[in-house]
């Protein structure tokens, strides 16, 4: 796995909406020449560098996060030039075309000035500022999966049949980043950006397209394990798409600042920072995000592997999984017996630890029973909780249990 970087810059508190646009369109289009870029170096260090990261140059795979999200899933439905600024009929997607300032209605991203989508050729402003350095032109950009965490689609257009298997994990609730369709806003400032399309509504288009959809390699398969039928409680019967309910009560959020519940950083670094400099970031942020942290987040990177995980391999054709596949997040470490389990049940595991954690779905703790002293295994009474399916987490592994009535 690597971690890629990509150029950033825009001016959120850019004064019009024309501007805010043109400057996210423009970001937008140099993370995905970034992306793409990047597959292509790892092409050619295997073709020419001795494959020095050991990869299969066949199989690739794009995961973002946030704004990496709408890198990926650009990087994912953009097949060319033409794709960014005409839909489907030929017809100018008119929030990527602007008006310069002398009458006239242009693109907001020129393939002479910012480069290829590909980031194959190089790009010249006006002023002869280079905007675009090719790089590894003999190589391909293409991927085989997709998996995004928040992300959106600068248009519903860019997606056609016959792209890449796409995995979202999306908040229904997420501020900034529509899980439907809707207006982007600078979180800051809520003014408004640009109209994006989110998870539940790209899926829907995937899911409507002629057999076989673009999903029907995983779909096909009709999953049945724990954290694939969590998300078909709620993704409305599309395979790929897991809505993400965390804390939420009788149908809403409790914390709705909270839309990724899977990233945390280092409380006393800001305290730090804020120390140092009069501000009160952290203070601030544990008020709109007060569940914010590694036990709140752990549970849901477990369930982001265990979901994604069996689509993407089948996806990149690593392997050939049933309906029936196992539990793919199933530890090594412990073992949770009987599982599904109506009442008492035995936690027996064979590494130290400190506690033994269970979560619900939506990553809220539930139970939490301290290991010091404790040898080998030990059983807790599971009756009084709601039938579903829970994590349970011992030190960094998880797995999940099953509660039937």
């Amino acid at each position: 796995t690597a971690s890629v970087d990509y150029r950033l810059g825009w001016n959120p508190l850019a004064g019009t909406q024309v501007e805010r646009t043109y400057q996210l369109i423009n970001a937008a289009y140099r993370g995905v020449q970034d992306a793409r870029t990047a597959v292509r170096y790892f092409r050619m260090n295997a073709a020419e560098m001795d494959n020095e990261y050991g990869i299969d140059p066949d199989k690739i795979a794009m995961f973002g996060d946030g704004t990496g999200g709408y890198v990926t899933l650009a990087s994912a439905t953009l097949q060319d030039y033409n794709d960014i600024i005409l839909n489907n009929a030929g017809e100018a997607i008119e929030s990527f075309w602007y008006d310069p300032g002398d009458g006239s209605v242009i693109p907001m991203v020129i393939e002479a000035i910012n480069g290829d989508p590909e980031g194959k050729q190089d790009g010249f402003a006006p002023d002869g500022t280079q905007l675009c350095i090719g790089h590894y032109p003999d190589y391909s950009s293409e991927f085989n999966f997709q998996m995004n965490t928040g992300g959106a689609m600068g248009s519903a257009e860019w997606l056609d049949a016959g792209d890449v298997p796409m995995v979202s994990f999306h908040c229904p609730h997420d501020p900034f980043a529509p899980y439907t369709t809707g207006v982007v806003v600078v979180p800051t400032t809520n003014e408004p950006v640009i109209e994006a399309t989110g998870a539940y509504d790209f899926h829907a288009i995937i899911n409507a397209q002629e057999a076989p959809n673009n999903n029907d390699v995983f779909q096909s398969l009709e999953l049945a394990d724990d954290v694939s039928l969590a998300a078909n409680a709620l993704n409305d019967g599309m395979d790929g798409l897991y809505p993400v309910l965390n804390n939420y009560v009788d149908g809403a959020p409790s914390e709705p600042f909270d839309s990724s519940p899977w990233q945390w950083w280092d409380v006393a670094v800001v305290q730090a920072v804020d120390s140092a400099q009069g501000t009160s970031i952290a203070g601030t942020q544990l008020t709109l995000n007060p569940t914010m942290g590694p036990d709140e987040a752990l549970p849901w990177i477990d369930i982001i592997q265990g979901y994604t995980a069996p689509r993407m391999a089948v996806a990149m054709g690593l392997t050939e999984i049933s309906s029936g596949v196992e539990d793919v997040v199933k530890g090594e470490t412990f073992t949770v017996y009987p599982n599904p389990t109506s009442g008492f049940t035995t936690i027996a595991f064979n590494e130290p630890a400190p506690f033994c954690s269970l979560y619900t779905m939506d990553g809220r703790i539930v139970r939490q029973w301290p290991l010091i002293g404790v040898e080998g295994s030990f059983s807790v009474d599971l009756s009084n909780l709601t039938a579903g399916t829970y994590v349970v987490q011992i030190g960094s592994e998880s797995q999940l249990v099953s509660i039937v009535r």
